[in-house]
């Protein structure tokens, strides 16, 4: 079956026109290799060029997003009217 994708893949694109770009979209598409992730900035502003770094950095956000302190003021959702069922 793979191989029978494999060769529509690659005679389609050898059709229509012969570019490396199309016979690379293909192998890249076979191989499924190609994520596409954001870039993540460091607190300097630096990009992160490893997945250490990377998840170093995660690290550090989701501790100070996790460490904050509890509201002063906690909504009351026993007595909210901004969301009806009809």
């Amino acid at each position: 079956m793979f191989k029978k994708y494999f060769i529509s893949k690659y005679t389609i694109g050898d059709a229509g026109r012969r570019k490396n770009t199309v016979r690379y979209g293909t192998v890249k598409e076979l191989a499924e290799e190609h994520v596409n992730r954001p870039p993540i900035k460091l607190k300097d502003g630096r990009q992160a060029a490893t997945h250490e770094l990377q998840m170093n950095r995660w690290q550090e956000h989701f501790a100070a997003v996790l460490s904050c302190p509890e509201p002063d003021v906690l909504h009351e959702f026993e007595n909210d009217t901004g969301h009806t069922d009809a």
